[in-house]
């Protein structure tokens, strides 16, 4: 590079030195035994492997909540939008009112669930032009044409604010614009003044952070030259750092912009050509972010992009592993840049790889050598396992289930197929904790993998367990007060209830009185472990008494006719208190007997 990163570069180049020759590694050696992996997984096929397989250039890549698109022009120049869904896989979006013969790159950009694309419009003299895309109406423009503006508008790109304002941003030879859409009058109007280049550029890169807009973009003159561009309020478009950042490298730099600060990832050629990733702070300049340096070997077709937590990932060519990708993540804790997953993971050498993370979950997609240099795209997936645990038998095995499983896959449970035995008990199925308070599964049940490794552990039974049963406060019991019952039996001896006398009995409770069960319904009872119940009374209840005075008055009566008209409630207790003969219809019958037992003519 032509500008210094970091001042110690010397002091650590002379260490290393000394650490290899005195440890007499390979400088390969130690970086590679030094890289941990950043999580076990594996990366899988988004779709079909070369799902597009001919030969494609200029290819793009985006993401919102799970879906990926890319663009690209395929053999014959034309171009190509292509989203993945879980049920209609790979499909290409409905081109209609969309120009298929388009200048080089097609920048996209997904905004709540739309997409977005801009690209120089040959059949209208290559205008700089925004399309929105929609299903059933396919493409439309994003503002008015404005010929006088953006004709002849190269290398655009396209971001869009908080509030769902899109900026645009394209080059007429060596000026480059910026655009805002009015949403009022549906125009593209200036943002800021135009911007004398020093070459054309290449590739551009735009982000909107707080109404801010920020640019990346790069030509080639002695090397590829990178310039980033800041909007402010009070100087208008500025430089950040030096102003141009010369790589001195053949392979173009990648770029992110994350919460307003930029980041580049060049191959580094005072490392080897490794990967080196640089972020601009105020007011220290160009800082690397953990190592220099931190690939195994040379790299080139970098691509760089953050998690929603701010983890910057990177993807690229890994040239000493056969060409093929590798991508690798920071790991704020230690410092340190980590493989994520194995190193060249792709079946075959890949050109120009496209990264994109979605919740955490790294996507990359690249030109695969093994189909025709067309695409494919594959996804980091955790590796997930289920192990099971005896839980103290001292006979059998426990199942082993060697897959590895994916997020959300769905896992059959194991039955006891090593014959565990435990003395004293019965095998009763499997449970999430060791202790048995978790979730219980039978063979045969089914669960879905939530991103992460689950342990099943063994759930063992007494044979048999014990029923006691204990008269409570106002009445007694006839029969015994204990029985033993098979596990996941039901009980056959509940004794017989005597309230005493001003008391009736409400039922048989194990939780203190909460749920109550009458004895028919507790001889129906599954018993699944040693439990006892308790008989539970309340006050008899005396025909036309609601109130609970103890006394039959006229009060009781209105209470009755109150709840006739619809004015208020009552509890079951009362209701049958003043069913006074007993046909379970409560009417202006029961009023009249209520007022007969209080007058004593009853």
């Amino acid at each position: 590079m032509n500008m210094s990163i970091l001042s110690a570069r010397k002091t650590v180049g002379i260490i290393l030195a000394l650490v290899l020759i005195i440890g007499s590694v390979s400088a390969f050696q130690t970086r590679e035994a030094d890289r941990a992996y950043a999580a076990s997984g594996i990366w899988k096929p988004v779709g079909d492997e070369g799902f597009y397989n001919e030969y494609i250039s200029y290819p793009k890549m985006a993401m919102e909540d799970g879906i990926p698109y890319v663009t690209f022009q395929g053999v014959n120049g034309s171009l190509n939008v292509m989203r993945y869904t879980s049920t209609d896989g790979w499909k290409k979006l409905d081109n209609t009112g969309i120009n298929e013969q388009t200048f080089y790159t097609t920048p996209i950009t997904i905004h709540n669930g739309v997409p977005y694309i801009t690209y120089s419009d040959r059949s209208h003299n290559s205008r700089a032009t925004v399309l929105k895309y929609s299903e059933g109406s396919g493409w439309t423009p994003v503002g008015n044409p404005n010929d006088a503006f953006f004709s002849s508008g190269a290398s655009p790109a396209v971001a869009l604010d908080q509030n769902d304002v899109p900026y645009m941003a394209y080059t007429n030879n060596k000026q480059l614009f910026v655009m805002k859409l009015n949403q009022t009058t549906g125009n593209w109007e200036p943002f800021g003044d135009k911007i004398y280049l020093e070459d054309v550029p290449s590739d551009m890169y735009m982000e909107v952070n707080d109404g801010i807009p920020m640019f990346i973009y790069q030509y080639n003159y002695n090397g590829t030259q990178t310039v980033i561009m800041k909007y402010s309020e009070s100087n208008g478009w500025i430089k950040l750092g030096s102003g141009e950042f010369n790589s001195n490298v053949n392979n173009p730099l990648s770029y992110a912009i994350y919460n307003g600060k930029p980041y580049l990832a060049i191959t580094d050629n005072t490392k080897g050509n490794r990967a080196t990733v640089i972020t601009y702070n105020e007011p220290g300049g160009w800082m690397p972010v953990g190592n220099e340096g931190f690939s195994a070997g040379a790299v080139s077709f970098t691509s760089l992009a953050f998690s929603e937590d701010g983890t910057p990932f990177i993807s690229f060519r890994d040239n000493v592993n056969s060409a093929k990708a590798t991508v690798m993540k920071y790991s704020p804790d230690d410092g340190e840049w980590e493989r994520v997953g194995n190193a060249g993971f792709s079946a075959g050498l890949v050109n120009n790889t496209m990264l994109a993370i979605d919740d955490g979950v790294p996507f990359v997609a690249y030109k695969d050598s093994l189909h025709g240099q067309g695409l494919t795209m594959m996804r980091f997936a955790e590796a997930s396992t289920v192990t099971y645990d005896s839980s103290g038998a001292s006979v059998g095995s426990v199942p082993i289930d060697s897959n590895v499983y994916d997020n959300q896959a769905s896992v059959t449970v194991s039955g006891n197929t090593g014959n565990l035995e435990k003395l004293g008990y019965v095998f009763a199925g499997w449970n999430t904790s060791a202790d048995g308070n978790g979730t219980n599964y039978l063979p045969g049940d089914t669960f879905t993998i939530r991103n992460a490794s689950v342990k099943l552990y063994a759930k063992w039974t007494t044979p048999s367990v014990t029923v006691s049963y204990l008269p409570g406060e106002h009445g007694m019991l006839s029969g015994m007060a204990q029985e033993t019952v098979s596990n996941g039996g039901s009980p056959s001896a509940v004794p017989a209830v005597t309230p005493h006398t001003g008391y009736r009995f409400t039922g048989w409770s194990s939780d203190g009185g909460t749920t109550k069960l009458s004895s028919e319904e507790l001889s129906l009872t599954i018993i699944n472990t040693s439990i006892m119940y308790t008989a539970f009374y309340a006050p008899e209840i005396i025909k036309g008494d609601a109130d609970g005075d103890g006394r039959v008055t006229a009060a009781d009566a209105l209470l009755l006719t109150r709840y006739l008209k619809g004015k208020i409630t009552l509890t079951p207790e009362q209701q049958d208190a003043l069913d006074m003969n007993g046909d379970g219809v409560l009417d202006e019958l029961d009023v009249q007997m209520i007022l007969q037992a209080y007058t004593g003519k009853g």
